[in-house]
Parts: structure tokens; sequence; C-alpha cells
């Protein structure tokens, strides 16, 4: 026989979680996608972040078109959250403007993107915002529907995040 409190006490974890999940990551999964209006001169060339995992952290670009950027580093939390004032330039600077004009972030469809301990993304690049979480870039679950520049762009993004991590803060992608 199963003891009725051991399930009462695993259901209320998993909605505590659930709630505390729905707080740490607004508007983020299930294939989360926005157009915005037509970029200005002075939008970002791209915008990134990945949160969460098992000890949850952030990590948050901001690149410019002339390469001048900035890095989050840390927790979720504002004052938890180390910046570094960075520059993409030359032939990297070049590679990421390609692609980001190749990355077909509107054709991105993401799945339920559900899991526990799972990293939440989003890109913003043209007027255009994508959320998804690990388990949509896992293709034999989410059908293959990444598009291959979309992986490519992603890749980029986070080559640039560790290797501008500031030393003794651990990059959780690298």
């Amino acid at each position: 026989m199963t003891n009725p409190r051991i399930g009462r006490s695993a259901g209320m974890r998993l909605l505590v979680l659930v709630i505390a999940g729905a707080f740490l990551f607004p508007g983020c999964g299930e294939g989360d996608e926005t157009t915005d209006p037509a970029p200005s001169g002075d939008e970002p060339l791209v915008e990134y972040s990945r949160g969460g995992g098992f000890a949850p952290s952030f990590e948050g670009l901001v690149v410019q078109a002339d390469g001048d950027g900035e890095l989050k580093t840390g927790g979720f939390r504002p004052e938890d959250q180390e910046i570094t004032k960075i520059k993409v330039t030359g032939e990297d600077l070049s590679e990421l403007e390609q692609l980001v004009a190749g990355a077909d972030l509107d054709e991105f469809e993401g799945g339920e993107g559900v899991c526990a301990d799972c990293y939440e993304y989003e890109i913003t690049a043209d007027g255009t915002t994508v959320s998804f979480s690990d388990v949509d870039l896992d293709t034999e679950f989410a059908g293959g529907n990444v598009p291959e520049g979309m992986s490519e762009l992603l890749a980029e993004l986070q080559s640039i995040v560790s290797a501008n991590t500031p030393a003794g803060e651990p990059s959780i992608g690298g």
C-alpha cells in the first residue's frame, strides 16, 4: 500500500517547482515567438540569453552592429550578475552577421519544451524573438524542427559567451 503522505508531498514539490518556474522564466517555453516592428538603426545585431539548469544560472549577451557588446553572467537577479563589456571584431563579427542573417528565426516552432533542470534560451535578431528550451533543441524529441542556421547561430553565441566569461565565473555552456 502506498503511503498517501509521500504522494501528496511529491505532488506539492512538483507544484512549487512549476509555480517557481513560471516566475523565473516569464514568457519562455513552448517555442514562444514574437515579431517586433522593423528594427531601427540603433537596434542590437543580436540578443541572447540562457538560464536555468540544476544550479540555476544566467548568461545574457547583447552585440551591437559595430561589435560592441555586453555579457551578463551569474544569477537571475541583476544584483547577482557580473557585467563585462566585450568587443566582437573582424572575421568574428562578419561571421556573426552572416549567421544572424541565415538563422531563419521566424521558421522555428518550438515544441512542448518542458523538463526539470532544462536551460531556457531566448534569441532576438532582425525584429524576431524566439524562446525555447533544451528539449526543443533535441531533434530526436522535437521532430527535427530546429533550422540549421539557428543551430549554427546558437553555437556561435555560446562560443562568444564562453570566450568572454570572466575568470572564476564558470560558463554554463562551455
